[in-house]
């Protein structure tokens, strides 16, 4: 049985690269702690108690990679629902090379089973100035407003504008289905473009000011060099405010390049104007 296989195979070890071999343990304690965990996993796997089987196979694989153990957990995570991080362990299996070829065979198997089943979700939305959130994670601009797969179930987006949701929808999607959601904003454009205008307003603070000048290689005099110069003895008060104004005329020159350089490094990236969708699929067993 492949199920008898994997588990009696289960500590040969399949280094994913040379940099994930060198970082795992050699000691045996390392490794009867994962055999430990790999069993459990089994045996939670036979009761069909996935999350407990996943976390097993999880626990054991951060201890020693092998990839009767990396199969099992991409199977436990297709069981729970789980398909795109089902499908990204049974892809990994299947590109490396030195996985047995039995492993790597069953894992093309189920990687196409588990992509067939993925469900597809798009959300568009006009998100100048707010954030998308899709099942409480911050969406990548690059997820805005594209078909992107998703586990099915059931999935929640939201609009967001200084933290408060302007906007939600929940959809349930079926495998291999598809919805596409649309968000409205409630905040008046005008809010939006001071708010637009104050995140891109670049900062022109004394620290700013003295963080630019110091990367142009500028050095602006400091407070207390500055009460120096105005503390020059009277006698001398003639050349003393020549000093004064030359050391002022200087400063205020200084500041005027840096605060240049910092409007011209401000940046004008315009706000993404519509919003995508997130990816996930599979069929429980």
């Amino acid at each position: 049985m492949l199920r008898a296989f994997f588990l009696s195979t289960c500590l040969v070890v399949v280094p994913l690269s040379a940099g994930v071999a060198s970082a795992q343990s050699d000691d045996p304690q390392t490794t009867a702690a994962a055999r430990a965990l790999f069993e459990e996993g089994i045996a939670h796997a036979d009761a069909e108690r996935w999350d407990e089987a996943a976390d097993r196979f999880q626990r054991a694989l951060s201890l020693r990679w092998a990839a009767p153990i990396a199969f099992n957990l991409a199977r436990a995570e297709r069981n729970r629902g789980h398909l795109i991080a089902a499908s990204e362990q049974f892809q990994t299996l299947v590109g490396n090379e030195d996985v047995p070829d039995e492993i790597r065979a069953a894992s093309a198997t189920e990687l196409e089973s588990v992509r067939a089943a993925f469900a597809y979700l798009q959300v568009r939305g006009n998100v100048a100035g707010h954030s998308l959130v899709l099942d409480g994670d911050v969406m990548e601009a690059a997820l805005h407003g594209v078909r992107i797969p998703v586990d099915p179930g059931t999935h929640v987006a939201q609009l967001v504008f200084q933290g408060e949701v302007v906007d939600s929808q929940e959809v349930t999607l079926e495998e291999g289905g598809f919805e596409e959601i649309i968000l409205q904003t409630t905040v008046d454009a005008q809010t939006i473009e001071n708010v637009t205008a104050e995140n891109e307003a670049p900062d022109v603070s004394p620290e700013a000011v003295a963080e630019v000048a110091a990367e142009e290689g500028t050095t602006l005099p400091s407070e207390s060099e500055q009460a120096a110069q105005n503390a020059l003895p009277s006698e001398d008060e003639g050349s003393n405010t020549g000093l004064i104004v030359g050391v002022t005329v200087g400063v205020v020159a200084v500041v005027a390049i840096v605060v240049v350089a910092v409007l011209a490094s401000g940046g004008s990236g315009q706000p993404d104007t519509d919003i995508g969708t997130f990816f996930i699929g599979g069929e429980a067993q």
